[in-house]
Parts: C-alpha cells; sequence; structure tokens
C-alpha cells in the first residue's frame, strides 16, 4: 500500500507540473524500476508470510522476490543519485 501511494504521489507530481516522465530518461526509470520493485516485493511478502503453510518451492520463489526486490531497489537509489538511467554502471568507464 506504501509503495503504491509513493508511485501514485510520483505520477501526481509530474502532472502537477506538467512533466512528462518519457522527457527524462532517468525519471523514467526510476518509475519504471519502482512497478518492478512493487511487483517482487508484493511475490516476496505473498509467498513468505504464508511459509509455515507452503511448500519448500514456493518459499524459494518468495525469497528470490525478495532478493530481486531489493536488488532493484538498490537501482532505483543509484539512478536518483547518479541522475542516470544506468545507474550505478554509469560510473563504470
Amino acid at each position: 500500500l506504501v509503495d503504491t501511494v509513493l508511485l501514485a504521489s510520483a505520477l501526481g507530481m509530474l502532472w502537477t507540473i506538467r512533466l512528462s516522465p518519457w522527457a527524462l530518461p532517468w525519471l523514467r526509470a526510476k518509475i519504471i524500476g519502482l512497478v518492478f520493485y512493487i511487483g517482487f516485493g508484493a511475490i516476496a511478502l505473498r509467498r513468505l508470510r504464508k511459509s509455515a503453510t507452503t511448500r519448500r518451492s514456493q518459499r524459494g520463489v518468495g525469497l528470490a522476490a525478495w532478493i530481486i526486490a531489493l536488488l532493484v531497489f538498490g537501482y532505483i537509489v543509484s539512478v536518483a543519485l547518479t541522475k542516470d538511467p544506468r545507474g550505478v554502471f554509469s560510473l563504470v568507464p
């Protein structure tokens, strides 16, 4: 719920200042990353919350989704800091 409100706030802010997210590549990358973060986070929470009653393979899916969500979060932060859609990879020569 909090991440969805964050996404809605970002899109609302862009609409208010009449700025298209497609105009700034780094902003587009952050918004797309946020959508993936919400998706993988939802999968992880759903799978890990039911871990006591689910099979081992479903717990593995939840754990993998959690790790991917953390990696996506790191990507979002690196894009925000570098203002480049490549994120931290823009610092590699």
